[in-house]
């Protein structure tokens, strides 16, 4: 058993005359911590629907306006009876 604890005593003995345990090594630096923006989801624009446009149909004829009030009668003259007018500003699509 003394041969054993010499061996132990001689190899601690060897590590001392070595220059003692092997030295640590310091940590690596660490690298430091940098801010980064992380992009935010961008709204994807909506289509916007164009109004179309609404043709109004082209009156076909001749049309007729005055420039005075005027009275329709069933024949030339007050004595016959009135059966329409037309007031100025108004139009009306001439037949015949």
């Amino acid at each position: 058993m003394l041969t054993a604890v010499a061996g132990v005593a001689a190899t601690l003995t060897q590590a001392a005359i070595q220059g003692g345990p092997a030295p640590t090594q310091p940590p690596p630096p660490q690298p430091e911590a940098t801010m980064t923006s992380t992009p935010l989801p961008t709204l994807t624009p909506t289509v916007t629907l164009t109004p179309t446009v609404t043709l109004t149909p082209t009156p076909e004829g001749a049309f007729l306006s005055v420039s005075t009030e005027t009275k329709c009668r069933l024949g030339p003259g007050k004595a016959y009876d009135q059966v329409g007018g037309l007031a100025v500003g108004k139009t009306v699509q001439v037949f015949g």
